[in-house]
């Protein structure tokens, strides 16, 4: 398990070397902002890991949504999808 250390933002900009280092070497490190949790500051490495595993599992989640859509007989074409998505973005960026 990863230790984690918690820091205010000023002690956390007074220490930031120390605190990188205490993250290179596998402690995260919480930074709060007027007692409530502002940031994290984590291993690179191991921030890449947990990236990849939420993207596995948001595909996953996905591809399980697909075939119970599918088995259920609701398919969708895929330019129905891309023009719900377009009309979605158009009204989005108004």
């Amino acid at each position: 398990m990863t230790e984690q250390v918690m820091v205010g933002l000023v002690e956390a900009r007074k220490n930031m070397g120390v605190l990188l280092e205490r993250a290179r070497k596998g402690e995260a490190v919480l930074i709060l902002n007027r007692s409530s949790p502002a940031a994290y500051l984590v291993n690179y490495e191991h921030y890449n890991r947990m990236r990849e595993r939420l993207e596995e599992y948001e595909f996953r989640e996905l591809a399980t949504q697909a075939a119970a859509d599918e088995e259920a007989g609701r398919v969708v074409e895929l330019a129905e999808v891309m023009a719900s998505l377009r009309a979605k973005w158009a009204s989005e960026s108004q």
